[in-house]
């Protein structure tokens, strides 16, 4: 079993330590809410689920697409410089003296 290493530094410990805090006092926070306003609540967490999952909906779409515009891009800029060192190749290849024997003689 490999050896864990004992990396956590103080202000990593604060920063667990205050999040803890934090994510506490919310969900107190929230649960006297729920207990007061039942009905407003409830409507009120169905709308912002909705909404976080459009957002997280629009954000993957736009994920992909960007994906795809630097595929598309990649592709675009191999098949450019495939072609022009072809152009080149030939270019040279023209210019360049014929070998010795290449006339069949």
């Amino acid at each position: 079993m490999p050896e864990l290493s004992r990396s956590l530094q103080p202000r990593h410990i604060t920063m667990i330590s205050i999040g803890g805090m934090i994510g506490a006092g919310l969900f107190v926070s929230s649960s006297a809410a729920i207990a007061a306003t039942v009905p407003a609540i409830v409507l009120s967490y169905l709308i912002t689920g909705t909404r976080v999952l459009l957002v997280m909906r629009m954000l993957g779409e736009m994920a992909r697409q960007l994906f795809w515009s630097v595929v598309s891009l990649a592709v675009a800029v191999g098949a450019f410089l495939i072609v022009d060192t072809w152009r080149e190749a030939r270019a040279v290849a023209r210019t360049a003296p014929a070998a010795p024997g290449a006339d069949g003689s």
